[in-house]
């Protein structure tokens, strides 16, 4: 028989173990709450009876249940703030490649550019067979900082710094990117403010890329070998990219005639380009916006000469400018090699293939009085801003003055 004790109960049990259980002291409950064990000795159960009651009597006695509650609450509340903390501590490199690594994943960020910003981010690398050693990306200096850890005045400190190189286009750069980054980080709670938060700090070096003169661009073509000399003349002709250029195929283009059976125009669609990643190759892609979809149509002597040149392509899908194989796109190394003496040759050192593409822009705009919206199409721009710069208002405004003299 259980023997009665002044509070609660203590009950042996068959295993020779004994159970403690007292009244609930919850008004109106007739429940006895037992021990969350059983005790090896009467006296061990009998002084957490004795434990329960001073409790009781004290006013600190909390209902097992809720005690329970209170403890998962407590472990979770720790928990939480552990994985903040150990979040925090994440570096702000590893947090920039998660970030990269989502928009890849995400289709928002190409091969190329994700992997411009990862050399951003790049520790030194010594020499070694077959390269050349190279220096660290600009924002390496937070690689391994925890994130949490960086502040406005560090930011401002490396920005400042950074600034002395005189590279001021690479700097703006790099500084957006980290913006960029960080801005994420404090969306996603993983930082309460982002650190980088000066003011003008955008910035370039104001260096013109300016196209080649009526006079230059002969020079410049006459210079380049006999198989590349048509991708400079559709350069100029359409404005495209290097990597837009590449990827052209014969059925690209389609030549149309006059009346008479002489070439009139050659249309080209622009829908893909070839990109290159090191250490993944080449590869084809499609534009990174409709926008970069486009046919585009170019008449004269242009035509005439890329027409005559398409005569030496025979299959449909056989790329137009090619490596020494004849079966893969052409390599901008290979490429570089002539450019550079064909541009020196005009006397033009500082002359790069994409200010083809603003001598295309500029011509098209400032001579045939396009539209904004026309030179945007034209181009294959989704920015406003990037077409602006081929209106220029100097020139408008010279050919409405010489309209006005009756000279036009």
């Amino acid at each position: 028989m259980a023997k009665r004790r002044e509070f609660g109960r203590i009950d042996p049990l068959p295993s020779k173990r004994f159970r403690a259980r007292y009244p609930d002291p919850t008004p109106g409950s007739t429940d006895r709450i037992p021990a969350p064990k059983t005790f090896t000795t009467k006296t061990a159960a009998q002084d957490w009876l004795n434990a329960r009651r001073a409790e009781i009597q004290n006013g600190t006695w909390v209902h097992p249940d809720e005690a329970k509650k209170r403890a998962k609450a407590e472990a979770e509340a720790e928990a939480a703030k552990a994985a903040e903390a150990a979040r925090r501590q994440i570096t702000v490199g590893e947090y920039a490649e998660q970030y990269v690594q989502r928009r890849v994943s995400a289709g928002k960020l190409g091969g190329k550019t994700a992997y411009d910003y990862r050399l951003y981010w790049h520790g030194p690398r010594p020499k070694a067979p077959g390269q050349r050693a190279t220096a660290g990306g600009r924002l390496h200096h937070f690689a391994d900082w925890p994130i949490g850890e960086v502040t406005y005045d560090d930011v401002c400190s490396w920005h400042d710094e950074q600034l002395e190189s005189g590279k001021l286009t690479q700097v703006t750069r790099c500084y957006e990117h980290l913006k960029t980054i960080m801005l994420d980080a404090e969306d996603r709670g993983v930082i309460a403010r982002n650190p980088c938060r000066i003011k003008d700090a955008k910035a370039s070096t104001g260096v013109k890329r300016d196209p080649p003169t009526d006079a230059e661009l002969p020079v410049v073509i006459s210079a380049m070998p006999l198989q590349l000399q048509p991708l400079v003349i559709l350069a100029a002709a359409v404005g495209g990219r290097f990597g837009e250029l590449t990827a052209f195929r014969k059925r690209d283009f389609v030549i149309e005639h006059d009346d008479h059976g002489a070439v009139e125009c050659v249309r080209v669609t622009v829908d893909k380009a070839i990109t290159y990643v090191p250490g993944e190759g080449r590869s084809e892609k499609g534009p990174k916006t409709e926008a970069g979809r486009r046919t585009v149509p170019f008449y004269g002597d242009d035509a005439l000469i890329f027409a005559s040149h398409l005569t030496t392509v025979t299959a449909p899908d056989q790329l137009l400018f090619t490596d020494a194989t004849g079966d893969h796109p052409l390599p901008h190394g290979s490429w570089t090699h002539h450019w550079i003496k064909a541009r020196n040759d005009a006397g033009r050192p500082d002359l790069q293939l994409h200010s083809l593409r603003h001598y295309h822009g500029t011509r098209y705009a400032q001579l045939s009085d396009a539209s904004l919206a026309e030179v945007m199409a034209r181009l294959g721009h989704t920015s406003v801003a990037a077409a602006m710069r081929y209106q220029h208002a100097g020139s408008r405004a010279d050919k409405l003055a010489r309209q006005a003299a009756g000279q036009a």
